[in-house]
């Protein structure tokens, strides 16, 4: 049973009759504050239930409410209806109030086995010796996926309760991004973590500076990260990765300011003062540097040398069409980039015939999007 008022159901997955009891359940690595993985104590919980291991997130109430109300995370996912897309809590259980005051909860979900995009891309390509090539198939549908995903997240699709505002992911990284297994040679992608979302309700909300999420996959225009320009930024940087395997944060040079426009200093100093050090002042606020994935191999070794970038990490190329709705999703003016309604309506039938035609049916294993 979830321990807040029915009003807030939805922000826990439904399709589970999962009863989590912390008594059962043991510590078996902690993954960061108040993240950790838990195995079931002995076989007889093993046998009652159909996970074999789920993590355990402890989250205040947000801040400012009284009583039993949930998270921010949930408040955020409330507004989103169960898909194959995005993860939610199975069950959430109240702990009571911490020593600051504070109303907590435990939020449970189910472990992916394969782990987060980070982790499966190393084990699977990165540090092999040498390191692989991530097929083009895996690519195509982290692409398809997480436009699914962005349509569910912004309202544009599959909502049956329209709600105010936009809500804005604003931390869309290899780290929040789950690896699924689905039983086929093409996992599937889905969004996670929702605790730095944002409602954006008017253009002041959108236009406004924001400085939380990771800085090195935000966009050009950051601090303006709370716009569904900067989410679709973000996901052309997950596919930029998974071919390199790196961010697009241009290496830091001394006097960096001093390369900018006068208009882009005066921006740049504006907001020195809003990052705890130099060093994410820069991620935050320096040049992003975009390479294309349809380079042959000798183009890319010279593109290597100029941007001073290691030799290794320059792969065969990848389609002239993966590269180009990546570059749509990677377009330095937001106003001109990708929206999630083209990417749906023109990349996801392209996508289906690519991956036809690398894979067969199997590549098109979980290729829809699907409400739960």
């Amino acid at each position: 049973m979830n321990d807040f008022p029915n009003y807030f159901s939805n922000g826990i997955q439904n399709d589970t009759d999962f009863v989590w009891k912390e008594d059962e359940w043991a510590v078996s690595k902690v993954y960061k504050k108040g993240v950790m993985r838990m195995v079931p104590v002995d076989y007889n919980v093993w046998e009652k239930t159909s996970f074999k291991s789920i993590v355990k997130k402890i989250e205040d109430a947000e801040d400012g409410t009284t009583g039993r109300n949930p998270p921010w995370e949930v408040l955020c996912l409330h507004r989103v209806p169960d898909c194959n897309r995005i993860v939610k809590p199975i069950q959430a259980s109240y702990k009571g109030v911490n020593g600051n005051d504070c109303h907590t909860y435990n939020l449970i979900f189910k472990e992916y086995e394969l782990g987060d995009m980070s982790k499966w891309r190393g084990e699977k390509f990165g540090n092999k010796h040498p390191a692989k090539t991530v097929p083009e198939a895996h690519l195509w549908r982290c692409l398809v996926h997480m436009t699914q995903a962005l349509a569910v997240v912004h309202n544009q699709t599959g909502s049956t309760q329209k709600h105010p505002g936009t809500l804005i992911h604003r931390d869309i990284k290899p780290q929040n991004i789950l690896v699924a297994d689905n039983g086929s040679a093409y996992p599937s992608f889905k969004l996670h973590d929702f605790g730095l979302s944002r409602v954006a309700y008017g253009r002041e909300d959108r236009r406004g500076p924001g400085f939380s999420g990771t800085y090195i996959w935000q966009p050009p225009e950051s601090p303006y990260i709370n716009t569904t320009y900067a989410d679709i930024w973000a996901v052309g940087a997950l596919i930029h990765y998974l071919a390199f395997g790196e961010y697009l944060v241009e290496p830091m040079r001394p006097n960096w300011v001093d390369d900018l426009d006068e208009e882009d200093m005066h921006e740049v100093q504006k907001y020195r003062n809003k990052y705890s050090s130099s060093h994410n002042w820069y991620l935050a606020l320096g040049p992003r540097i975009v390479s294309p994935i349809n380079l042959g191999e000798v183009s890319r070794i010279t593109k290597a040398e100029v941007m001073s970038l290691d030799k290794h990490m320059y792969k065969p190329k990848y389609s002239d069409r993966l590269n180009y709705w990546m570059m749509e999703c990677l377009e330095f003016d937001p106003v001109e980039r990708v929206t999630v309604e083209r990417l749906m309506k023109e990349m996801i039938p392209e996508a289906r015939a690519a991956l036809l035609d690398l894979g067969g049916e199997k590549a098109l294993t979980d290729f829809e999007l699907v409400f739960e």
